[in-house]
């Protein structure tokens, strides 16, 4: 039996440990893109030659690829041709599957009996047993695969943080609000203030930070970074960008109005009509300093 192992490019150290662990002993060989196929063949003769050349395709959804459109075109492809599909599932739940690859058995490979029942399946329809038997087989994987996928965080995380000090300077490329939201759910939002307020963090990559920080919620850190921004007018656009994020009814006690009180001070007559501009067009009562002008 051969399998088209259909995954996201982040997740190719826990693709290749599943080929690894389990293809001779169950006896399955597989088909990865771009390994098995052709050098220069366009995308789409790919997945051809893939449907051509397997019988079973395998989607490994994981927080990477659940929402990668490629996955949902691979799994079309073999879906339309009434192949057999298999999605695993890798650190999410049922409910992140869409329709109709609910409507399909899927494998958590966080649970033994799941795990275990699908490689009985596919140990009796190649007819090959696993020499230390299905279960430990399916133990292993259940045991390695939360494992692979925290290492493989960590890597990620540290690609993300050398990405984010290196697009914090002037003259290269803007900063990604989600590489900021990765590092905040690693608990990196430390480090990430840091590099944001260094000596060499040009003043619109700080405005860039401060919105990616206003995004995800935190707009304290959002307002200290504004506060350090030495361009008045990228200081004036962030401190519209918390305007527009002030709940209705919000008093001054509120982080909002806190962050804007602080501004007040930092920022010119210009800027601050601006600001004024941007409450009255969102419908915003000016509260304290800002309701003196």
């Amino acid at each position: 039996m051969k399998i088209f192992m259909s995954h996201a490019a982040e997740d190719a150290p826990l693709a290749t440990y599943l080929i690894e662990a389990v293809g001779g002993d169950l006896g399955l060989t597989f088909f990865v893109m771009p390994r098995d196929a052709p050098p220069g063949l366009p995308w789409i003769d790919q997945i051809k030659l893939g449907l051509e050349q397997c019988d079973v395709l395998w989607s490994l959804i994981t927080q990477n690829s659940a929402r990668r459109p490629w996955i949902s075109a691979e799994w079309a492809c073999f879906w339309y041709q009434s192949k057999r599909t298999v999605p695993l599932l890798a650190g999410v739940g049922f409910e992140t599957l869409w329709e109709p690859m609910k409507a399909y058995q899927s494998v958590k490979l966080d649970d033994v009996s799941s795990v275990t029942g699908y490689f009985r399946s596919v140990a009796d329809d190649t007819g090959v047993q696993p020499s230390a038997g299905v279960i430990p087989l399916a133990r292993q994987v259940v045991r390695e695969v939360p494992d692979i996928q925290r290492r493989q965080a960590v890597a990620d995380l540290e690609k993300v943080f050398d990405r984010l000090a290196r697009h914090i300077q002037s003259g290269s490329t803007n900063i990604r609000s989600e590489d900021v939201e990765a590092l905040i759910r690693g608990n990196r939002l430390d480090e990430v203030m840091q590099v944001a307020m260094s000596e060499v963090a040009a003043p619109v990559k700080q405005r860039q930070v401060a919105q990616a920080l206003l995004k995800c919620g935190r707009t304290g850190e959002a307002g200290a970074l504004a506060e350090e921004i030495p361009n008045l007018a990228e200081a004036r656009t962030l401190a519209v960008n918390i305007v527009q994020k002030i709940p209705r009814g919000a008093g001054l006690a509120s982080e909002e109005w806190q962050v804007l009180e602080r501004l007040y001070e930092r920022l010119g007559p210009p800027q601050r009509r601006d600001v004024l501009s941007a409450m009255e067009k969102r419908g915003v009562a000016p509260l304290g300093h800002w309701a003196e002008l």
